[in-house]
């Protein structure tokens, strides 16, 4: 639960920053959205979260390509045909959102970071294979609009309040965490305030 609750966000909050840094027209956006929002954070209600479209997206499209769980298993309570493989009863089944949430016959240009795909229908996350962030289905995870709701105001206050970038050193690496995490390395972002 410990892991759930706080490793999880943590790891995606970093790469939400590293791309708030690294695609400042995007962050830009992002701040332009979060004017609009109370000046009392508390003040924020649910409608003020649903205006927030752009950042929504954004959050989604770093989760797409750095998904803060990399691997899920999920055991196989029957026997099941999946395309040509067959998979008893009892297997375990390994699911990498990393891999096929960069499918490019779900995600046009799969590598390429466009928070935009998620602005129209055809890019829906309920659409099933297409965000696997939070895993799907009966083993989907309970906390997932909880966790969406708290990314967004988080990316959606930090580009309000501030503009990142990255210093120059060397590039972050990526490193495996707790549970099969995939969080960044040797992440260093500088913030100024925005004007």
């Amino acid at each position: 639960m410990t892991v759930a609750t706080f490793e999880t966000p943590s790891r995606a909050a970093g790469w939400i920053m590293l791309h708030l840094a690294r695609y400042p027209q995007a962050a830009g956006r992002v701040a332009a959205e979060a004017a609009l929002l109370p000046a009392d954070p508390a003040a924020t209600t649910s409608t003020h979260l649903d205006s927030l479209r752009y950042t929504q997206a954004l959050v989604r499209e770093v989760l797409r390509l750095h998904p803060p769980s990399w691997l899920l298993t999920r055991s196989a309570t029957r026997q099941t045909q999946l395309a040509d493989y067959t998979i008893e009863a009892g297997s375990t089944v390994l699911v990498c959102p990393y891999t096929a949430q960069r499918d490019a016959r779900e995600h046009s240009e799969p590598d390429r970071f466009q928070p935009e795909r998620w602005l129209d229908d055809s890019g829906s996350p309920a659409k099933p294979g297409v965000f696997l962030s939070f895993g799907t289905g009966p083993h989907g995870c309970e906390g997932a609009a909880l966790a969406m709701a708290m990314l967004t105001l988080l990316t959606a206050q930090t580009a309000r309040c501030y503009h990142l970038s990255e210093p120059l050193e060397p590039e972050p690496s990526y490193r495996l965490t707790t549970f099969g995490g995939l969080a960044t390395a040797g992440l260093r972002l500088r913030a100024t305030l925005r004007g």
